[in-house]
């Protein structure tokens, strides 16, 4: 990069943004597992999510959409291991936390560029305290805004139609965020970096917002579905309860009737009336 441009985030600042993005997901759905596996299953992730951008931060173009995939569904993988959410849920809490993890790296990025203007001179315990301050603060953020949300989440019901539209929000998203790694050496020159950062962050927060938003529908929609459920099952029981009571009216009616007969049996007195009578009752 030349003059006043921002070199590309470092890979291993978007895994760990993927990684505790995930991670606050997991956590808020409630692991399934104990925290032993848990934290074992989380360093293995981190691992090799880490060493998976780092090899691939070099590849050319055309393999970058798969890699990035891949990224994709280690997160998918991670959030369905250690969550009680099925496979199709787990891509869309995967969704929420790639795009969150894509704003909390693009954001910390620009202020350490804003901080030091050569980025290989930051002090290395800087570098970290940066991101443990800025990814704390970003991430307490998505957890908060989460929670809100939380017991309806875990048992969240999603059709096809809204997991295809956070899927395709995402993409937009991240196309838009990433089109100066794509056409970094093509149609953008480089220092026009920092205004096109810049302009990265601003779509990562319309992303993520728009993906809260449709969290927040989503559960919403789940709780009506929800109370209508309950609403027809109270509707079934109120029939049952209305047929019940109708049953037992007819009984109480029919062994009224019944009393009744009895009495004029023992009243009457004429042996062939009384026979009369009951082969009629029979």
């Amino acid at each position: 990069m030349i003059g006043n441009s921002i070199p590309d985030i470092p890979r291993y600042y978007t895994a760990i943004a993927e990684w505790l993005s995930c991670l606050a997901i997991v956590l808020l759905l409630v692991p399934k597992i104990n925290k032993k596996k848990l934290a074992l299953i989380s360093a293995l992730y981190i691992a090799v999510l880490v060493t998976f951008l780092e090899i691939t931060g070099n590849i050319v173009i055309w393999l970058w959409i798969p890699c990035m995939l891949a990224a994709f569904m280690l997160m998918v993988t991670f959030i369905y291991l250690c969550t009680k959410q099925s496979f199709y849920k787990s891509v869309y809490f995967a969704v929420i936390a790639f795009t969150s993890a894509e704003l909390i790296a693009s954001v910390e990025w620009q202020i350490v560029n804003y901080l030091y203007s050569d980025v290989s001179k930051m002090p290395k315990t800087i570098e970290l305290l940066l991101i443990i301050i800025i990814y704390g603060t970003l991430l307490f953020i998505e957890y908060k805004l989460l929670k809100r949300k939380s017991n309806v989440g875990r048992r969240i019901s999603i059709s096809h139609a809204e997991w295809l539209t956070a899927i395709f929000i995402a993409i937009i998203v991240f196309a838009c965020s990433n089109l100066r790694f794509v056409t970094d050496e093509i149609l953008v020159p480089g220092q026009y970096s920092r205004e096109i950062a810049t302009v990265r962050t601003l779509v990562d927060i319309a992303g993520v917002a728009m993906l809260y938003a449709h969290y927040v529908s989503c559960c919403n929609n789940s709780v009506i579905k929800e109370l209508d459920a309950v609403q027809k099952t109270l509707d079934t029981q109120y029939q049952q309860y209305k047929q019940s009571r109708e049953s037992i009216d007819l009984i109480n009616m029919k062994y009224h009737d019944f009393k009744h007969q009895i009495q004029f049996l023992r009243s009457e007195t004429d042996p062939q009336k009384r026979n009369e009578f009951l082969d009629k009752i029979e």
